[in-house]
């Protein structure tokens, strides 16, 4: 019989995930169960690719549509656990804990990155091997026997600065993540969130977005993953 890790891998791809990976939560006080399942879907290569310079209305209607899809595949997975008499909470965006500075309690790329999924770049943003920066997050907590990952993905962001360098805000800074880092030593929201606001009300008329792209859209890994002839890089 095959192990519950599994058939829900088997059971997530199977239903439109691209990644899905596995992380011990033990030592995650915020997270209040032991395992975390992580789950990606890659965005699109033709909408990925026309974000360089700017968010565009299909990179807005893209992130909503993918975020639809993860919380279905969060809820899909955590019913799975559920029925088989464990306990799982899917972390979809209902159920996500918010703090302020718009902060939330269990990060979805804190269960990536122990999942061993992507490394967190300079950008502050899970970087995947295959798909980049180009990839949306969501997550399932559960007391689930699963086969977590042995070990976590070392950053290979080295000296390349050029999130830091493309982004319109400054709000980049540069520094190499490690697991003690706060999101103020990588990162400034604020700017982040005004110049994100600014280029989507100039480039498709909706003043409240908070998305840009430019960072991640422009980071090496996620241009391998836009020149690559397949759909998938390992």
């Amino acid at each position: 019989m095959k192990s519950i890790t599994t058939q829900i891998r088997e059971l997530l791809l199977a239903q439109g995930a691209d990644l899905v990976g596995f992380g011990d939560l033990s030592e995650v006080k915020e997270a209040g169960f032991p395992c975390g399942i992580s789950i990606g879907i890659k965005l699109p290569k033709p909408i990925a690719g026309e974000i360089e310079d700017g968010p565009t209305a299909d990179y807005y209607k893209a992130y909503h549509d993918i975020n639809a899809r993860l919380n279905d595949l969060a809820s899909t997975a955590a019913d799975y656990l559920m029925a088989a008499g464990y306990k799982a909470l899917a972390n979809t965006t209902e159920n996500v804990v918010k703090l302020p500075e718009n902060r939330t309690q269990l990060p979805h790329k804190t269960v990536a990155v122990r999942s061993a999924l992507g490394w967190i770049g300079k950008s502050n943003l899970l970087i995947t091997p295959q798909y980049g920066g180009a990839v949306r997050l969501s997550s399932v907590l559960t007391d689930a026997p699963l086969e977590t990952a042995s070990r976590q993905v070392a950053p290979l962001c080295g000296d390349c600065e050029i999130c830091r360098l493309v982004c319109p805000a400054q709000a980049i800074l540069g520094n190499h993540w490690c697991p003690e880092s706060d999101r103020d030593d990588m990162f400034r929201m604020k700017a982040c969130e005004e110049t994100a606001n600014r280029l989507s009300d100039e480039n498709f008329g909706v003043p409240d977005a908070t998305i840009c792209g430019i960072c991640f859209a422009n980071c090496p890994f996620t241009k391998r993953y836009l020149n690559s002839a397949g759909a998938h890089v390992e």
